[in-house]
């Protein structure tokens, strides 16, 4: 069966009530997720994989600041759904995203 791979390119608004910003995969596998922290109000932005992201609770990344799950690393990252929630109205994030499919 032969492979096909989906990148996905995204930028978010993010409020204060937390927003899916990688679906679930099923029959796939990331290879890749990287989010970053694009915000310039001063906005922190909590992420968390397989739960519903609480403010300040799990990944904190501060503007600038990034989460990187690679299979490069030699670490395989998560296929559940992950979201984000900002400390403040208007955070913003960048999602780049690689998805294996078997077509």
């Amino acid at each position: 069966m032969a492979t096909e791979e989906l990148i996905r390119n995204a930028s978010l608004t993010i409020g204060t009530d937390a927003v899916v910003v990688a679906e679930e995969q099923y029959g796939t596998k990331r290879n890749v997720l990287v989010i970053t922290n694009t915000s310039t109000g001063g906005q922190t932005i909590t992420i968390s994989a397989a739960t519903q992201a609480v403010a300040g609770q799990g990944i904190v990344l501060s503007p600038g600041g990034y989460y990187a799950d690679s299979a490069d690393s030699g670490y395989i990252p998560t296929n559940r759904r992950v979201t984000a929630i900002s400390s403040a109205a208007g955070g913003t994030v960048a999602i780049h995203e690689r998805i294996i499919m078997k077509v």
